[in-house]
């Protein structure tokens, strides 16, 4: 399977519509938009200063570059690391790969560094054989498994200390609701992904034993947009349990046909990190309004 990039483009929205809780007046309302408005921003990023952004390789030809650094990012989500090769993330970690040579040894060297440029860890591993990277280009992985889990485990345990964190003050517990009509592993992907990263932004999830405050329910679909390209709509709505909608938000973007028909990979992490700063909002303004 070759990578392709992840470039959520203009068409990608967080529209979103706070409704009228009938049973006690207005909430406020920062969201609200015209029922006619047609402007669409681009991803709406998230504050989330655990997670990490992972450039591409320099030293690399693009291509392999930015493969690997995927790759990279897909093990630290496998870790419960919040990556992306994307920018869907602001005030985050960041990773810088170059590669270096040492001794007549071609090797690659991942400087971690803090949302202010501070350097916070170095890892310093074997760079791919040519063939290595060029069957990584068709999705074939298991030669570099060492290597990238040597890498990750690294940086996952220095974004991850075992000091307990600081309490976060909960709002209304969200739980993942229903994700309808996702091709591929995406309703998966996308559950998985808001569960990792809800809770690193500080968003109060429900337990498996709690009766959740709101519900978030997402509705999928595909519309072609020409021979090789396909809309992607992502419908995200925010229920109470008694099934009234407290706010919606909608996210599009242009996909390559046949791209999400497997693993959603970054993409399902990209598209949940667009809903977090306005999910806050919705979780407090709902709180306050309960």
């Amino acid at each position: 399977m070759r990578f392709w990039p992840l470039t959520w483009r203009s068409a990608l929205a967080a529209v979103v519509t706070l409704m009228i809780l009938s049973a006690c007046g207005p909430v406020p309302q920062p969201f609200r938009q015209d029922a006619d408005t047609k402007a669409r921003t681009t991803l709406a990023r998230a504050t989330i200063t655990s997670g990490i952004r992972v450039l591409p390789v320099a030293g690399l030809p693009a291509e392999h570059g930015a493969a690997l650094s995927e790759v990279l990012a897909d093990k630290l989500r496998d870790l419960g690391t919040v990556a992306t090769t994307s920018d869907a993330l602001r005030n985050a970690h960041f990773l810088s790969p170059n590669v270096i040579t040492r001794d007549g040894i071609i090797l690659i060297r991942w400087d971690l560094f803090d949302p202010d440029g501070v350097q916070r860890d170095t890892v310093i591993a074997r760079a791919p054989t040519p063939a290595q990277l060029d069957a990584l280009l068709i999705g074939r992985t298991k030669s570099l498994r060492e290597m990238i889990g040597y890498v990750a485990s690294r940086l996952h345990k220095t974004l991850n200390p075992r000091s307990t964190g600081p309490t976060v003050e909960r709002t209304a517990r969200l739980a993942i609701g229903k994700i309808s009509g996702a091709p591929g592993n995406g309703a998966e992907d996308l559950s998985r992904a808001a569960t990792a990263i809800f809770s690193r932004a500080g968003i109060s999830m429900a337990n498996d034993s709690d009766v959740p405050d709101l519900v978030l329910n997402a509705e999928v679909s595909l519309s072609p947009i020409d021979g090789d390209n396909d809309l992607l709509t992502l419908a995200w709505s925010i229920d109470a349990p008694d099934g009234r909608q407290v706010g919606r938000l909608v996210q599009e973007s242009a996909i390559q046909k046949g791209m999400l028909d497997g693993p959603w990979r970054g993409l399902a992490y990209d598209a949940v990190l667009g809903l977090v700063d306005a999910l806050q909002e919705v979780q407090t303004a709902y709180k306050q309004g309960a």
